[in-house]
């Protein structure tokens, strides 16, 4: 579940050598102590190092928030673009320098250097959420149609004209009138069908149940070819590593970094360390042996966002975030 948290002022901690932690901290003063809504997004591998977004509300508005990193967690850069209302929206990043982030029915693309280019309209899309950008270059995106319905719209990235639209992505377990689901991940893999993995839930009186997770293989035409439910795992977010699945799993309290074969089979699989009350995994990225894990923390006065980097199970780094707002790097105009 993603939820909105508070940031303050960024802490780096870094390991000096690899499996042994020989750490420091530094602290970089680029926020003010304004209470600040921020929602962690993706985080991705780049040339030289990583890169982690997400958004913030400042001024009435929010922001798109773009932090780069080197292979140790020390933070090159950071840039922000403000956005109006995300909605739900999500970035994406992919080969040939594109990259966009979905706002309401419209994309904003940015260089490969992610300095903002262009503000573009979806005609045909009215509720783009996530989005993926193909091996091709072109775009797909989900399409969430209602809670328990969405499709997935193939889209030519220089013209953005629509190719092709999924069949219906129906929920495959009913268990009353609020259930419903979210699209978690939109992956490509290297025979280009697509895998869509989701995240399952009911609505109870005191708030929504989640009920595992939903894998939807599709082909390159955007026929379903099968599902497979599986109501007692959630995989929050998913990764294609040739022709295997890497996914954050989670089952109750409990996370995992886990990789399954294309039929569904474990190859391997380690647990991440248990986490204080509040505190999650939330998105991963893969570079080489090294799987670098986005998480984030919603107790209110406590460090809201970190990034770790683990080897095999064995923790090398971790980056944290604490209580801070974003004004001092608020883009000099406003789309």
């Amino acid at each position: 579940m993603q939820k909105r948290v508070f940031i303050t002022m960024l802490i780096i901690v870094l390991s000096l050598t690899g499996l042994t932690q020989n750490v420091f901290f530094k602290t970089i003063n680029f926020l003010e102590t304004n209470e600040v809504n921020t929602w962690p997004f993706n985080v991705f591998e780049e040339d030289g190092g990583y890169v982690a977004t997400g958004t913030f509300y400042k001024y009435s508005g929010w922001h798109l928030f773009i932090i780069k990193f080197d292979n140790l967690g020390d933070t090159l850069w950071m840039k922000t673009v403000r956005i109006g209302y995300p909605h739900e929206g999500s970035t994406a990043s992919g080969t040939n320098g594109k990259k966009l982030f979905t706002v309401h029915d419209s994309i904003f693309l940015f260089d490969n250097e992610w300095n903002h280019t262009s503000l573009a309209p979806l005609q045909g899309i009215p509720h783009p959420r996530k989005v993926s950008i193909l091996a091709d270059g072109n775009y797909l995106f989900d399409n969430r149609i209602a809670s328990n319905h969405h499709t997935l719209v193939k889209v030519n990235s220089e013209t953005l004209e629509i190719i092709w639209t999924s069949e219906p992505l129906i929920q495959d377990f009913h268990l009353g009138d609020g259930s419903g689901f979210t699209i978690n991940s939109i992956l490509e893999m290297s025979n280009g069908e697509i895998v869509v993995v989701t995240g399952n839930y009911y609505s109870l009186t005191y708030g929504p149940e989640y009920y595992g997770s939903t894998i939807f293989r599709i082909d390159v035409s955007g026929n379903i070819q099968n599902t497979f439910l599986d109501p007692d795992v959630s995989n929050p977010f998913s990764y294609i590593d040739g022709d295997n699945l890497i996914s954050l799993t989670s089952a109750g309290n409990s996370f995992a970094l886990t990789t399954h074969s294309s039929n569904g089979e474990t190859i391997n699989s380690f647990n991440l360390p248990d986490k204080p009350y509040g505190r999650s995994p939330f998105n991963f990225t893969k570079d080489g042996d090294d799987l670098i894990v986005l998480e984030y923390n919603h107790v209110p006065n406590n460090i809201p966002m970190y990034l770790e980097a683990y080897r095999q199970g064995d923790l090398l780094w971790t980056t944290e975030y604490t209580l801070t707002s974003l004004y001092d790097y608020i883009s000099p105009y406003y789309v």
